[in-house]
């Protein structure tokens, strides 16, 4: 993977931002959630390989497991837990549910 194959992933996501934004017709909207769908998909093409729409189950729930990890992470117990991972995982809170797999 070379520096040409981003090149054509960061133009190619930027289409499809562009044709996204000219659906609302002028309409105003909120672009943080597109740019960072857009930014995601980019990330995801070098990671991954492929893009993902927009609109995919799998690519949304992805990006939603990625932001109540950094969420947690920002918390005192997701500190706490950086620095003393099994002395954390014995405490009771509502800390124990941000791993768990549902």
């Amino acid at each position: 993977m070379g520096r040409k194959d981003m090149e054509q992933w960061i133009q190619e996501e930027s289409q499809h931002l562009r044709d996204r934004v000219q659906t609302f017709k002028a309409e105003p909207f909120d672009p943080s959630f597109l740019l960072s769908l857009s930014m995601c998909n980019v990330i995801c093409c070098l990671v991954f390989g492929q893009r993902f729409k927009y609109e995919d189950e799998k690519f949304l729930s992805l990006l939603q497991i990625l932001k109540n990890t950094l969420r947690f992470d920002s918390t005192p117990w997701g500190q706490m837990y950086n620095v003393f991972p099994r002395i954390v995982e014995h405490l009771p809170g509502s800390h124990n549910t941000a791993f768990c797999r549902d």
